[in-house]
């Protein structure tokens, strides 16, 4: 009866012992998770079995219950060869990773990765003060980073009103051939 109690105080240490290191980890990381916030929004989870048709159209209507309007390819397009968009009047905003942002994004679009908002999200908060217009956009259909980007944006007091999601995102934008641009992962 003495060694099941015995390895059972030492499974119960080990765990104690691993936590303890993983949030010692976490603290002293700059960009280690902020263990006080919720980065887990209200979407729910998408149905695997349900056509890529029923997922969109609950997409849209969850947007449509916070006031966020959704934009097709063809008016995301007119509102980045507008001029206005040159002068700050449209901002593009990429919910994906900064890896992936560098790697390739619309020409102007500002980071917004909503798991790590902290990195970015004055610098995008200044943007959209004087904005006309909002568009945040992740992968594409299959991806809800941009609902969630767009909540977290609500929910810092951006006008839903200005609050736009192109839900055909980055896939769409380059098999339609428009123009990419690069950057250095951190800049």
């Amino acid at each position: 009866m003495r060694e099941p109690l015995r390895m059972a105080f030492e499974a119960i240490m080990v765990c104690a012992v691993g936590a303890g290191i993983g949030l010692g980890i976490n603290a002293v990381r700059a960009d280690g998770l902020a263990l006080d916030r919720d980065y887990f929004m209200a979407v729910p989870v998408r149905d695997a079995g349900a056509d890529a048709n029923a997922q969109e159209r609950a997409v849209r209507e969850r947007l449509e219950a916070l006031g966020i309007a959704v934009l097709e390819h063809d008016e995301v397009v007119a509102l980045f060869q507008d001029e206005l968009y040159a002068e700050g009047a449209y901002v593009f905003i990429d919910a994906r990773s900064e890896e992936k942002w560098a790697a390739g994004h619309v020409p102007g679009a500002l980071l917004l990765d909503h798991y790590h908002y902290e990195k970015s999200i004055d610098a995008v908060m200044a943007a959209v003060q004087t904005a006309g217009r909002v568009v945040v956009y992740c992968h594409g259909k299959d991806c809800t980073d941009s609902e969630l980007c767009a909540q977290l944006l609500k929910n810092f007091n951006v006008d839903p009103s200005i609050l736009t999601v192109y839900l055909g995102g980055y896939s769409a934008w380059v098999e339609h051939g428009m123009p990419v641009e690069k950057a250095e992962s951190g800049s």
